[in-house]
């Protein structure tokens, strides 16, 4: 028994090839009848017989969008949609009209009553939450405002207690610590005089755009007079007051407060250099070293600054890095050490601000490892780091990725190591210095492949290719190839990071924009090359972008590309979809006939014509494997004993469809260049 390998890849040109039968029988199954398989036994040579062709009178249409028998499947759908509409409407017309005109009338009336019904309830529901949420708000804002007016009032009874008791015992031992408090009372009283005073500006500048008056006054400045007063006091009166260095850097705070009237650097740096120069031993006495870094930093003045940052992370540096008493501790040793390195990097003392930035991220990650917390300059360190490299790099014209790994040393196993490459990847993208760029991303994606970001790093190198002077649509190319062989999923990183529905996400996002772009750059390869495995990687690039894009845009487009390269594939042989082998023509005939399920037409020559010479290949292939067999090459009889063994080659079905496919384009294309030679081959 003999069947014909393409009996089910030429249903659907077929469908397209045949006359319209005069009987009821479908083409669809005319086809199947015409390919069925036939018995080798007692079976004759039966002559090609060309009965699909009738010079007289063709076809109205071969080459329906839509395959005939899904044409009669709709057409089925429809005639049975038509035929209840027509019983519906018989049925109406059995009936009263005036009844009928009754019946419509009540259930207008009906549905008119119950979107009244609906509306009604709707209203009722938002009236009820409305009500609801605007009393819930009001009782909170009585209940805040209470809390407020209450607060306010026990701070003005403190105030008159504490004056009173100043006025009252002006040289006890705790008037000191009541004038302490005192002006933190004032303080605080003046810090809310201050936030009205804002809300009423803005008020006033709302009214001051919309015309309303005729000048907008000053904003509003903090008074802190009767605290600067009171501090002053006690440093005098009180010399020996034990808490003296709160006293002195809430003062210097006073002179720093860039909302109050009273801002003045000097006076600030007087008050906190006294505090270093009358008390030796006091906590405050490291942020008073770095409040004068700040001014010095703020005034350009870095070589002084670096002095008082210094002299903070040395102090805390002395008594042991690994715990402080308070997070406040903490949180100013941490702004210390990279205000440190940020005042060594302006003063171009890059190595120093390296080494200082990596110090912190060391001290960063001890205390995210011991607390699950990241320290909060952790980020702005890897990011100057990074541009330390690549300033340094740039300066001694070297590569800022190969700097930045030897400045490494010792460290590049840490966990913030490869986020400062990662970084100088961004930093040099920023700078417009695109090469390096994808050198620093491809790097980080050797260090480590299987990173949950790769696919973002590939898509960067993707996007910097493109970025360059003298755009590089090659190098952009190969990296979109790299991006889906690397990421795709197959690959050891999906496997690796199947469980990530964010990275896996993105992988794909980035793979269907860049599987279109692959695909056509292998088939520009194919067709530079002109070799067949070359076609089948690009079919199998564009098979790949369909499966999991079916509906793009172009979808049409790329299905008659794929169809190209499978025909261009010729008779190499590999597995389809269902893992059985098959060729490039044979896949390219079906590949083709999919295109007639489009309403587009631009590609229907094409298409056609790619059939019909997909036939004519596979039947010439077919005529060499018989010339090529040892008894048709030569008369040579087979060694002693041994016997010669001849597959039977299904000729006459593949003639079949060949003939068909020509009496096709000479239906469709009579005008086609080559149509005499092919009516004579078919001939």
């Amino acid at each position: 028994m003999h069947c014909s390998p393409l009996r089910g890849l030429w249903l659907l040109p077929l469908l397209l090839l045949l006359p319209k039968p005069a009987s009821a029988t479908s083409d669809f199954e005319r086809a199947q009848a015409e390919f069925s398989c036939k018995d080798d036994d007692g079976a004759a040579d039966v002559a090609v017989v060309d009965d699909l062709f009738d010079e007289q009178a063709l076809p109205q249409v071969v080459t329906e969008r839509i395959g005939r028998a899904q044409s009669e499947s709709q057409t089925g759908s429809e005639d049975q949609a038509a035929e209840e509409a027509e019983a519906a409407q018989a049925a109406e017309e059995e009936l009263d009209p005036q009844a009928l005109a009754d019946w419509r009338a009540g259930v207008e009336r009906y549905e008119e009553r119950t979107l009244e019904f609906a509306l009604e309830v709707d209203r009722i529901i938002r009236r009820k939450y409305t009500d609801e949420r605007t009393e819930l708000k009001e009782g909170y804002e009585r209940l805040l405002g209470s809390a407020d007016i209450e607060e306010r009032q026990l701070r003005d009874q403190a105030i008159d207690a504490h004056e009173r008791f100043v006025k009252d015992h002006p040289n006890s031992p705790y008037t000191a610590r009541r004038m302490f408090r005192l002006a933190e009372l004032y303080f605080e009283k003046s810090d809310e005089d201050y936030l009205a005073a804002n809300i009423r500006y803005d008020e006033m500048g709302d009214l001051w755009e919309q015309g309303k008056l005729e000048y907008l006054p000053e904003p509003p400045e903090k008074d802190l007079r009767r605290s600067i007063a009171l501090y002053k006091r006690i440093i005098r009166q009180f010399p020996d007051y034990s808490d003296l260095g709160v006293v002195y850097y809430t003062l210097g705070y006073c002179y720093s407060d860039e909302t109050s009237r009273h801002l003045d650097s000097g006076r600030a740096e007087q008050t906190y250099q006294a505090l270093l120069d009358n008390v030796e031993d006091s906590p405050y006495r490291a942020q008073a070293y770095f409040r004068l870094g700040d001014l010095y930093f703020e005034e350009n003045q870095h070589e002084r600054a670096l002095a008082y940052y210094s002299a903070v992370v040395d102090e805390f540096e002395e008594k042991g890095t690994d715990s402080f008493e308070d997070t406040t501790q903490e949180r100013l040793y941490e702004l210390a050490l990279y205000k440190l390195a940020w005042a060594q990097y302006k003063l171009v003392r890059e190595e120093e601000a390296i080494g200082r930035f990596m110090t912190l991220l060391d001290w960063a990650q001890v205390k995210e490892d011991r607390t699950g917390k990241a320290a909060d300059l952790k980020t702005e360190s890897i990011r100057y780091l990074a541009v330390s490299f690549s300033d340094l790099a740039l300066e001694r014209d070297i590569s800022p990725v190969e700097y930045g790994i030897s400045a490494l040393v010792g460290r590049r196993e840490a966990p913030w190591a490869f986020d400062v490459l990662v970084e100088l990847g961004s930093i040099l993208t920023d700078q417009a210095r695109f090469e390096e760029a994808i050198e620093a991303y491809e790097r980080v994606q050797m260090l480590q492949p299987l990173h949950p970001m790769g696919p973002e790093f590939q898509h960067k190198v993707v996007v910097l290719n493109q970025n360059l002077i003298v755009p590089d649509a090659d190098g952009a190319a190969q990296a979109r190839v790299e991006l889906t062989n690397r990421y795709g999923l197959e690959s050891e990183w999906f496997a690796a990071n199947k469980n990530d529905k964010e990275a896996t996400s993105l992988a794909e996002k980035y793979i269907l924009e860049s599987l279109q772009q692959v695909a056509i750059a292998y088939r520009v390869k194919a067709q530079e090359s002109n070799d067949p495995n070359d076609y089948l990687l690009a079919a199998r690039k564009y098979v790949e972008y369909l499966d999991r894009y079916p509906f793009a845009p172009n979808a049409y487009e790329l299905n008659f590309y794929l169809a190209e390269c499978y025909f261009w594939t010729a008779d190499l042989q590999f597995k389809d979809s269902t893992g059985e082998w098959t060729n490039g023509w044979e896949q390219s005939i079906v590949q083709y006939a999919s295109l007639f399920g489009f309403p587009e037409t631009e590609f229907q020559k094409q298409a056609i014509l790619g059939i019909m010479f997909s036939h004519k290949y596979l039947l010439e292939d077919a005529d060499r494997k018989i010339e090529d067999t040892p008894e048709a090459l030569a008369n040579i009889k087979p060694p002693l004993g041994e016997t010669i063994e001849f597959a039977t080659v299904d000729i006459e079905d593949l003639e079949q469809n060949y003939v068909r496919s020509v009496r096709w384009v000479q239906r469709e294309y009579p005008d086609f260049d080559n149509m005499a030679g092919l009516l004579f081959d078919i001939g």
